[in-house]
């Protein structure tokens, strides 16, 4: 095979292996009831038990000369069982979503399953079709077992209102003006407009579908809560049965790092601060730094995100290290890894704290310099495009602690450069290694030192801004460019850390 169609083979592969995880990760975070109320939640919870497909190889074979639509049911039509459903399952649903990604061709599916014309909340398929018609892979959380027959209350049995004054009480939430209904439409799903009460920035959405609880389903009304404060965005259920709250998911999620944090460059200069970071829907991140579908909700919950993906380096393992260590924040993204001078930069707690650091440097700089105009039109660096513009794709890839000898009391930001047919310009994946240093006893990791960090970030910067974001721009030692990467890499660094 060409060079081409292997680098794009070697990407399918490893995206493939992400795919897996996040659809992992997702049924961990949807199998779970979030209690975020000061009242008992019930047991429910939202989406079937997830099944994933997927591999080193294609699903399928190429099917050339149909609409991947087409191509995605003729392959659950056959392959249901091993999605543990039954054929008849596949006959209630709806198009949830389907989107092209330019960077690699492949068309995204969403399948959103229905019942008695209601959707089943959290039960979804996913399929990814190749260019080629080929499956590279699949996942479904849709509840097995379902049909006409299936017993499941139809009719709502108390009001809007009543439901959403019991969520209101459960979340802590005090209305300080009439709450009513603005509108209210005849479909199944009795989709209802409701004035804010005083709690909520706009007037809350709401609708009946139903709640996977236990083995059965269970009616419910589901209210769209965003916060007057902006504190929080509730997806709120309550039985439609007896009115009485259930549970509710929150979009917002805060997080918290444990980070040099600037003016502060280094451990020389000051100490590690937890440092929480709230999810401003104004800025260049606008579903936090874990999130990568544009869906509230981060589908991380480590080192990863839609800006950069970061994790311990390994011998001839180029970033993103496949079994390097993460820092884990749990549900609530609480990363708090205290650094350790007294030992190697290689002792696991110092591997977890450098993960970190290197995770919120790259992130804060990501966002400033977006602010700034090093935005995704401009060919910054984002696994997901929240705007369209621009090519996604490319989060930066980032080793810290490398062992590697080139990293050995170093750090280095690889790309291709332009006019390399390969040239990682917009859209293509670029790489950082952070190695440490074996100078010092004991010896310190480079990712404590965000001087280093945003010095090899000046260069990811560099290389898409003298040509625009589709050339890479390289570097020349003792000439005019390679003057204006490390110059302008080391004034990226100064005026972070100014006083």
């Amino acid at each position: 095979m060409n060079v081409k169609s292997k680098k794009r083979r070697e990407f399918l592969s490893g995206l493939q292996f992400e795919q897996l995880e996040k659809r992992e990760l997702l049924a961990g975070d949807l199998g779970a009831a979030m209690d975020v109320g000061e009242g008992e939640a019930g047991g429910a919870q939202i989406g079937y038990p997830v099944t994933s497909l997927t591999g080193s190889d294609y699903l399928s074979g190429y099917s050339l000369g149909k609409m991947p639509m087409e191509v995605a049911t003729e392959y659950l039509g056959a392959h249901s069982s091993d999605f543990g459903l039954e054929a008849d399952a596949l006959n209630d649903y709806r198009l949830l979503s389907q989107f092209v990604s330019p960077h690699t061709r492949v068309t995204h599916i969403v399948l959103q399953q229905q019942h008695n014309g209601l959707d089943v909340f959290g039960s979804m398929i996913n399929i990814a079709v190749d260019n080629d018609g080929r499956i590279i892979a699949g996942g479904s959380s849709f509840v097995p077992g379902l049909s006409s027959q299936t017993e499941a209350m139809q009719t709502a049995q108390t009001n809007a209102v009543g439901a959403l004054g019991n969520v209101f009480s459960s979340l802590g939430l005090t209305p300080t003006t009439n709450v009513e209904v603005l509108s209210q439409s005849g479909e199944p799903n009795q989709a209802v407009l409701i004035s804010d009460g005083g709690v909520a920035s706009q007037p809350i959405s709401g609708g009946l579908g139903y709640i996977y609880n236990q083995g059965d389903l269970e009616l419910a009304w589901v209210f769209s809560i965003p916060t007057a404060d902006g504190a929080h965005s509730y997806a709120a259920f309550a039985s439609a049965e007896t009115g009485d709250y259930m549970m509710a998911l929150d979009g917002v999620m805060n997080a918290v790092y444990s980070a040099f944090d600037f003016p502060v460059m280094n451990p020389d200069q000051g100490s590690q601060q937890n440092i929480e970071v709230l999810t401003d829907p104004t800025s260049p991140s606008p579903f936090g730094w874990h999130d990568t579908n544009g869906v509230p909700g981060p589908e991380f919950t480590d080192t990863r995100g839609n800006n950069v993906f970061v994790q311990s380096g390994a011998i001839d393992a180029e970033p993103p290290n496949s079994n390097g260590v993460r820092a884990e924040g749990g549900e609530g993204l609480e990363f708090v890894y205290p650094y350790n001078p007294n030992l190697p930069a290689t002792a696991e707690e110092n591997v977890l704290a450098s993960t970190t650091n290197v995770f919120y440097t790259l992130n804060v700089v990501h966002d400033v310099m977006a602010t700034y105009g090093f935005d995704e039109a401009a060919g910054n660096y984002q696994a997901t495009n929240y705007t369209g513009l621009g090519v996604d794709g490319d989060a930066l890839q980032v080793d810290v602690t490398d062992p590697g000898p080139d990293a050995l009391c170093n750090a280095l930001f690889y790309s291709i450069p332009s006019p390399s047919l390969f040239a990682t310009v917009d859209g293509d994946n670029n790489m950082i290694e952070m190695g440490y240093c074996n100078r010092t006893d004991p010896t310190r990791d480079s990712g404590f030192d965000n001087d280093i960090i945003l010095h090899e970030f000046g260069h990811a910067l560099i290389g898409r801004l003298v040509g625009g974001p589709f050339w890479m721009q390289g570097a020349v030692d003792e000439e005019q460019s390679g003057a204006i990467h490390e110059g302008g890499a080391d004034y990226l660094s100064l005026l972070f850390g100014m006083q």
